[in-house]
């Protein structure tokens, strides 16, 4: 199982570095800014929650859906975020655009947040339908 969860987060980090790798830029009209926030703070509500069946309920690309079960995803609230504590604040959001061959324009929210016991950044990617191509944290 700690396999399959190490792929999965290997897979989210593919998807963010596929996004990443066609460059940097502000959001165009292509994407709404209030849009994307508010998508990147409704995971991020499911995640403090450790609502793992509403996090799967979003929109998401067919490899972000194979992978991201609820099972899995409680797995990685569990191991990675169980220790987090209390959700305080956000700290920072950052939104931008990026260009990925496979995926095309894809909208790119990077959140801080600071909780109880850690800070965590989420690196959030949506592409042009704002269906979900990206998520990892640290």
């Amino acid at each position: 199982m700690k396999k399959k969860v190490l792929l999965l987060i290997c897979v989210m980090m593919a998807a963010i570095g596929l996004c990443a790798c066609g460059g940097v830029k502000e959001l165009s009209e292509n994407f709404d800014a209030a849009t994307v926030r508010a998508a990147a703070e409704e995971l991020i509500g499911y995640v403090n929650e450790e609502d793992a069946e509403g996090f799967c309920s979003v929109p998401m690309s067919e490899s972000m859906a194979e992978n991201m079960t609820v099972e899995s995803t409680q797995q990685i609230f569990d191991e990675y975020l169980g220790n987090k504590g209390a959700f305080v604040e956000y700290k920072s959001i950052t939104l931008v655009e990026a260009y990925d061959k496979t995926v095309g324009d894809c909208a790119v929210a990077i959140v801080s947040v600071k909780y109880e016991n850690m800070n965590v950044q989420y690196t959030i990617s949506f592409d042009i339908d704002m269906k979900l191509v990206g998520f990892f944290f640290k």
